[in-house]
């Protein structure tokens, strides 16, 4: 079921080179509008915006990986010849 979403409209201040941008982008994709541009622009900002977030969250915990890591491969290369207990 797809469900409308309420758009808000606001007014905002473009460069020259940006609404060139936009007008061009706009040639090449018929179909579009301005609204839906700065739409998918924002979202594009948003999506890297949390990948950013999520490769901190990652990054965060590398290191203490990375120690779990060394100590099983030390663990692993004690001599034993992995014997059933």
């Amino acid at each position: 079921m797809h469900t409308a979403m309420l758009a808000q409209k606001i007014s905002i201040s473009l460069d020259t080179a940006t609404m060139k941008f936009i007008e061009s982008y706009l040639a090449r994709h018929r179909g579009k509008n301005r609204s839906q541009v700065v739409g998918e622009a924002l979202r594009l900002l948003q999506r890297q915006e949390q990948e950013a977030q999520l490769e901190a969250a990652y990054a965060m915990c590398a290191a203490p990986d990375r120690l779990i890591a060394a100590e099983f491969s030390a663990a692993d290369n004690d001599g034993l010849d992995h014997e059933a207990w």
